[in-house]
């Protein structure tokens, strides 16, 4: 599963760029950015007319976590990594919570069996 997920963001990360090289006038059309940058000109189209978006972006209402709250934990657990203190799964899950909570001022309810495989990925 994580080689998709580094193909889908490697994906993506050509769709942003053919993106700035049309707005920026790098590229002469849709069609050009899309040969350019291998990436599928009907996904592109439908991007800049702003009728769809990317996965991340549809179904980040449905994440526990914002992007910077999961950065901070990932940030915290490469510095324990660092000073040779690798964090345990429970860890990460204790700070979960506590995030969660500070943004939306309610008790949340306990993290489910599988978020941490899914954090992970």
């Amino acid at each position: 599963m994580a080689t998709t997920k580094k193909v889908t963001s490697d994906y993506e990360k050509r769709i942003q760029l053919a993106i700035a090289a049309i707005k920026a006038g790098q590229e002469s059309n849709v069609l050009a950015a899309s040969e350019s940058f291998d990436v599928n000109c009907h996904t592109q189209y439908r991007r800049l007319a702003g009728t769809t978006i990317s996965h991340t972006e549809a179904y980040q209402e449905q994440q526990r976590l914002t992007s910077p709250e999961e950065n901070a934990i990932i940030k915290w657990c490469s510095a324990q990594d660092d000073i040779s203190f690798p964090p345990r799964l429970d860890m990460v899950k204790d700070m979960a919570l506590p995030l969660e909570f500070k943004r939306t001022s309610i008790s949340p309810s306990p993290i489910g069996h599988n978020w941490m495989s899914q954090f992970l990925k």
